[in-house]
């Protein structure tokens, strides 16, 4: 196929990416596409984390595993997996790193990739269903502004990545299309890549893949026994050892991060989530639910509601036996990957509006396992998918072009008229041109910095985002590690704060307590200044021109 016959035959594909790209910088604007624009990442929330962890990254020289840094819980060394810095682009950013300004950022582009490919993916699914470019264009426009991915952009940034699912779901729907080997080769890329972006994306793609397994089995049950058995546990083999491999690439395995949460069932999804916006919609009133199942947040939308009741009306008047016939072995797979993820989402705690139908009791082994993933109501967003699905294309056999485009285009309608006021929202929050205005007095760090050649910062007292961000932020600027930060998951004590009494101070170490019940320690060979307002730092030698601490 010549690149002409390729364009020709993808116009509608094309054309999704090229609305995702305007729509996005419609909501989020230009501005933090720039780069050396990091102001933006220190202002609140888990943005933070994300930019301080790719920093701290940065700074780091290379460990193997290659995903590993020692500036963010010196001397141990942690994962970039466990900062949701999107290690796909660390690595790579790190790599060409002499090349990059001071200060650099990648979570706009991102963003701005993100709603490129859901685009893409969106588009390929509906074109194979849908009977001209202009029903798969409008159809892309739902998955590219879902609810869900509005709600975690640049709050989990990381988990925006939906088109990861959207790629999970185009295999299923295309495996028809595919020989063995590229099935193998897509499982595998997908297995990399989902692992290289966030754990909860790699899980929700493997629940497609059982779903893909399935419709294997059945499709080809007629052929030899072992050699199908062979080739389906080659598809499973290829997504897990690649997740597998890069992880342990990244130092998954090998960082000592705890792999368990506390909190199973408390950020689950509630029997309510498909039809609640959460206050985030127009059309549809909010129902209450649990403080913590805004996790859990899987707002279909009035558009799709809509689409649902069209669909759901003509396949109950029109469908016949032939049509089911065709497409069972394809919807055997997605009510597979469908009841799974379901049953993920709300178990153990089933919940309807902000009562509790039932608590199941899980055992302590499956708890630990089940504990890796306790925000379990992100996994009904496959269910969101099959549902856009469904509704966009459960009827393509049986209704006719004009009617469907109608339809489609008051869904869309509605949709957006659903959406308006959350997309309001988020063009206010991030087209502001925000700056950081740092509360440390930075002179005074500075010249502890550079006259006393320090190298590390310990914080004494348990780390706080809120509190801490500052000092960290102004510790990665300048190349000096850090002892404590906000991970994915629990770390242990770090050496530099075992024990503040009796200690070893050690040189080119600023040590850091909170200046309000600061008591100092009675041992030689440390010096207290009064360098903030809000804390007492100590040093091992003393520097000219800064104030030392008095008591009282």
């Amino acid at each position: 196929m010549t690149m002409r016959e390729l364009v020709k035959r993808n116009v509608a594909v094309l054309w999704a990416m090229v609305i995702g790209a305007s729509l996005f910088i419609c909501i989020y604007g230009v501005h933090i596409l720039n780069p050396t624009y990091v102001d933006w990442l220190i202002t609140g929330g888990d943005r933070p984390q994300h930019y301080l962890g790719w920093v701290a990254y940065r700074n780091s020289r290379w460990f193997f595993p290659i995903g590993l840094t020692d500036q963010l819980s010196y001397p141990s060394k942690t994962s970039i997996i466990f900062t949701d810095s999107i290690p796909l682009l660390a690595v790579l950013f790190k790599v060409i790193s002499p090349l990059l300004p001071g200060r650099f950022q990648y979570f706009g582009i991102w963003g701005l990739f993100t709603f490129v490919l859901n685009g893409a993916f969106s588009a390929k699914i509906l074109q194979k269903y849908m009977k001209t470019d202009l029903q798969v264009i409008m159809g892309s426009v739902f998955y590219i502004l879902s609810f869900q991915v509005l709600q975690r952009m640049f709050a989990h940034t990381a988990l925006a990545g939906h088109w990861l699912i959207l790629w999970a779901i185009c295999l299923l729907v295309y495996r028809d299309r595919m020989s063995y080997r590229r099935k193998i080769g897509a499982w595998l890329s997908l297995g990399a890549v989902s692992s290289a972006v966030h754990p909860y994306l790699l899980l929700m793609c493997g629940i497609v893949l059982l779903g893909f397994l399935l419709v294997e089995v059945v499709e080809h049950r007629a052929d030899r026994l072992l050699t199908h058995l062979l080739r389906v546990a080659g598809y499973l083999m290829s997504f897990v050892g690649a997740a597998a491999a890069v992880i342990a690439l990244l130092g998954g395995f090998s960082s000592g991060m705890s792999t368990v949460n506390g909190g199973i069932g408390a950020y689950s999804l509630n029997l309510n989530g498909f039809i609640n916006p959460q206050w985030h919609g127009q059309l549809l009133r909010t129902y209450t639910q649990l403080d913590t199942q805004h996790e859990g947040f899987s707002y279909l939308g009035a558009g799709i509601l809509f689409m649902l009741l069209c669909t759901g009306i003509e396949l109950a008047v029109k469908s016949n036996r032939e049509n089911i016939r065709k497409y069972s072995p394809l919807g055997l797979g997605a009510i597979l990957a469908f009841c799974v993820a379901l049953v993920l989402a709300v178990f153990p705690t089933i919940t309807f509006g902000d009562e509790i139908v039932k608590h199941f009791i899980v055992h302590s082994f499956m708890l630990k396992v089940w504990g890796t993933f306790r925000a379990s109501g992100r996994i009904a967003w496959i269910c969101v998918y099959l549902f856009f699905l469904f509704a966009l294309c459960g009827d393509y056999r049986i209704v006719s072009i004009r009617r469907k485009s109608i339809v489609l285009a008051a869904a869309l309608i509605l949709q957006l008229v659903d959406l308006s006021g959350f997309i309001l929202e988020k063009h206010n929050l991030w087209t502001t041109n925000y700056t950081y205005y740092p509360m440390l007095i930075q002179d005074n760090w500075d010249t502890l910095w550079e006259e006393g050649e320090a190298r590390h910062l310990a914080i004494m007292e348990d780390y706080s985002m809120d509190k801490h961000c500052d000092l960290v932020f102004w510790a990665m600027d300048r190349g000096v590690s850090a002892n404590k930060f906000t991970f994915a998951r629990d770390q242990g004590e770090d050496v530099l704060s075992l024990d503040v009494t009796g200690a070893e101070w050690q040189d080119h170490t600023i040590y850091v307590w909170d200046r309000e019940g600061f008591v100092p320690s009675q041992d030689a060979g440390i010096y207290y200044y009064d360098l903030d307002a809000r804390f007492v730092v100590g040093y091992t030698r003393q520097i000219p021109g800064l104030a030392m601490w008095k008591e009282g």
